[in-house]
């Protein structure tokens, strides 16, 4: 089956694009991968095959345009031709670029993928897009909150590889949590995220946290994978909107013992919690909480090997490609 991509966010879209192609079929992105190469490269270069390639000099000799990110999206042009190559379409978040295109774009099946983002203000535009023929894969059955939700085609995860991850040692007694622009977007948890590992070895990986304790920068995917490897703890203290992330779902499928935050008021959409239940991780209230579900975690290498074999098997229970993957293929044999 031939895929064309809509991507608005570099790693769900590797995530996402290598799973396609492991269950055989191609891909062609208009997302950070165009022209087969990243332009942020968050992880290792993505093997394209000579078929997907020919796509993009199609794209160009059909009267198609194209530039990653939101301040080129004036740039971009699709056209029907391009759109009848492939069997399905699948866009990320992007409802503005459905609406746009739609005319050209609903040749196909058009798939609109959503990551958790905006959610009660993304509803209206989905229903009208729905009405006219537009599939909904949701990406958490929390969406079902939102106000004015206007259904689905399928809930389906995102996925993660649960054999690219490293076995967990925890040899390394450190908390680790990954997080871009932490004080930027989410001040009030980064107070909370200071005072919590206060003291603690820590290592805050990504960009735009100087300042921060532990502040590592960006770090490369070999480094990414020694440490949710090495980590004893790993403290997820942002993103409270948002159902689950894409760093929360690899350090459980690390085995990583997860200490998450859960500060009151706990928004409705907020699915951690209830992910992380049976012993799967620790979810804290207050920081005093969170330094002693810490500070157990670091001092007791026993009881977070046992943290961590629950917090494995909850990661592959919900994520794995192993099921993740059929779900989607069920879904296109469906639509096409």
């Amino acid at each position: 089956m031939k895929i064309l991509y809509v991507s608005v966010h570099a790693v769900l879209e590797d995530d996402e694009v290598r799973l396609f192609k492991s269950l055989g079929h191609e891909v062609f992105t208009l997302g950070v991968n165009f022209g087969f190469g990243a332009v942020e490269p968050f992880r290792e270069s993505i093997a394209f095959s000579d078929g997907e390639k020919d796509f993009l000099g199609q794209f160009h000799a059909m009267g198609c345009s194209y530039r990653y990110g939101a301040a080129f999206a004036d740039e971009v042009a699709i056209t029907a031709e391009f759109v009848a190559l492939f069997d399905v379409v699948v866009v990320m978040h992007d409802l503005v670029f459905i609406e746009k295109f739609w005319d050209v774009l609903s040749l196909r099946p058009v798939i609109w993928r959503t990551i958790g983002q905006n959610i009660d203000g993304c509803e209206a535009d989905a229903a009208d897009l729905k009405a006219r023929g537009m599939e909904i894969v949701r990406y958490s059955p929390v969406e079902r909150h939102a106000v004015g939700y206007c259904g689905e085609t399928a809930l389906i995860r995102f996925a993660k590889n649960p054999h690219e991850f490293l076995p967990w040692s925890g040899r390394a007694a450190f908390v680790l949590t990954f997080c871009n622009a932490l004080s930027q977007r989410y001040p009030v948890l980064a107070d909370l995220y200071r005072d919590m590992v206060d003291g603690f070895p820590t290592v805050l990986g990504g960009f735009g946290n100087e300042g921060l304790p532990g502040n590592a920068g960006i770090l490369s995917p070999r480094q990414q994978a020694d440490h949710y490897s090495a980590g004893r703890a790993y403290l997820y203290c942002s993103g409270a909107e948002i159902p689950y992330t894409l760093n929360f779902m690899e350090a459980l499928m690390a085995g990583m013992p997860v200490v998450a935050a859960d500060f009151p008021p706990t928004h409705r959409f907020y699915e951690i919690p209830s992910l992380l239940d049976d012993g799967a991780g620790i979810v804290v209230q207050t920081v005093d909480d969170g330094r002693r579900a810490l500070t157990a975690l670091l001092e007791d290498e026993s009881y977070a090997r046992s943290v961590s074999e629950k917090a494995r098997a909850r990661g592959i229970e919900l994520f794995s490609t192993d099921h993740i993957g059929p779900q989607w293929d069920r879904l296109f044999r469906t639509l096409t």
